[in-house]
């Protein structure tokens, strides 16, 4: 188990197998490399990203892109010597980040153009940031008719 606080100061328990590491750190947090991976809520989509070097940050990632019905089938640009010691794109977990407006959480958008892919046997991450994608830089997630 790991330990951990959350952003009210309350300390929790994690297990070993949803820490990964991120050797080179997330864009614009290059220095943060140790993190973890928690669901929300058991039968939630959402999941927590909770840096172990900082435990005030917590970012949002969900798994795509099963969860929007989205085919994305923009190339991941991988090279198995980047550090995800992994010659299998396939077997890679697939989450984007999805920050969260505090003034107006129904305006949650997702980056689809960067992508944070874990392998989980050897439980290493990186951040990728695709060329060709059809998607918007910001996709909107709860679309309301107007």
């Amino acid at each position: 188990m790991i330990k951990t606080k959350t952003n009210q100061s309350k300390k929790i328990d994690v297990l070993e197998d949803s820490q990964v590491t991120v050797p080179s750190g997330l864009i614009q947090l290059t220095d943060l490399t140790n993190f973890v991976i928690i669901r929300c809520q058991k039968d939630n989509l959402f999941y927590w990203l909770k840096s172990i070097d900082d435990p005030s940050l917590t970012l949002v990632t969900l798994l795509i892109p099963r969860i929007f019905k989205i085919n994305h089938n923009s190339p991941i640009p991988l090279n198995p010597h980047q550090g995800l010691d992994s010659k299998e794109p396939r077997k890679l977990f697939i989450f984007v980040i999805v920050p969260t407006p505090p003034d107006n959480p129904r305006a949650i958008t997702t980056h689809l153009l960067c992508l944070l892919l874990v392998n989980p046997r050897s439980r290493r991450t990186k951040q990728s940031v695709l060329n060709d994608c059809l998607y918007p830089h910001r996709y909107r997630i709860i679309v309301e008719d107007i």
